[in-house]
């Protein structure tokens, strides 16, 4: 794996905490794609500096690189049906913790709330 190639496994928080990223993944209405993401965050780890496709990652804070938004799955495959809830539809904001490759999450939304103004 290149250093464009990590993954970083990202704590979604305690699920009695409402302003936890893991409260809002369980509540929503699709109990599969909750699970889904949840699994991805916290056991896969996101792909940190995925540059394809474009848009996937993003370091808020560049050049210091300790907060990112990510898109809470990998990219669907090519041809996949698209239902507007998948996966792939959902970000999450997260804060690396120094010297590992760990983030804690501190927002998680669907792709709508961008549009949003």
């Amino acid at each position: 794996m290149t250093d464009h190639e990590q993954r970083c496994i990202v704590d979604l928080g305690d699920i009695h905490d409402s302003h936890a990223a893991l409260h809002s993944v369980r509540r929503l209405t699709d109990e599969a794609v909750g699970a889904t993401i949840e699994s991805y965050l916290k056991l896969t780890g996101v792909l940190l500096n995925r540059r394809n496709p474009r848009g996937w990652f993003m370091w808020l804070d560049f050049p210091i690189n300790s907060i990112f938004v990510t898109r809470c799955s990998d990219p669907p495959a090519p041809r996949a049906p698209d239902n507007k809830w998948q996966p792939w539809r959902y970000f999450v904001e997260a804060e690396m913790h120094e010297e590992s490759r760990q983030a804690t999450a501190t927002a998680f939304y669907h792709e709508d709330f961008l549009n949003q103004s």
